[in-house]
C-alpha cells in the first residue's frame, strides 16, 4: 500500500508520493495514478517484466541448454547421490 497524503480543502485528488529510487528509463512518475508513465506512450510501467522478444530468447536459451548434452548434476551432486546409494546397499 502506499502512502497518501492528506488533501487539502482546495484539492479534489490525492497525490501518491514518487517512491524513492531510479526512475524507468523513458517514464515519469504520475501522482494521480501512482505508476511511472511513459512519456511518449502514456503506458503504465510495470516493474519486472520482460519484452515479448526478450522472454522468447530467453525460453529459447534454456530450452537449448535442457537439449544439451551436458549432464544435470553437478560434481558434488554426483558424490552426494553415489554415497546416499552406497549407504543403501
Amino acid at each position: 500500500r502506499r502512502p497518501r497524503l492528506s488533501m487539502s480543502s482546495s484539492s479534489a485528488v490525492a497525490l501518491i508520493p514518487k517512491p524513492r529510487g531510479g526512475v524507468p528509463r523513458g517514464h515519469e512518475w504520475d501522482g494521480v495514478r501512482g505508476a511511472y508513465v511513459h512519456k511518449e506512450t502514456g503506458a503504465v510501467h510495470v516493474k519486472g517484466t520482460r519484452s515479448a522478444a526478450s522472454a522468447a530468447q530467453q525460453k529459447e536459451r534454456k530450452d537449448e541448454r535442457d537439449r544439451s548434452d551436458r549432464p544435470q548434476a553437478s560434481g558434488s551432486q554426483k558424490r552426494n547421490q553415489a554415497q546416499a546409494e552406497a549407504r543403501k546397499a
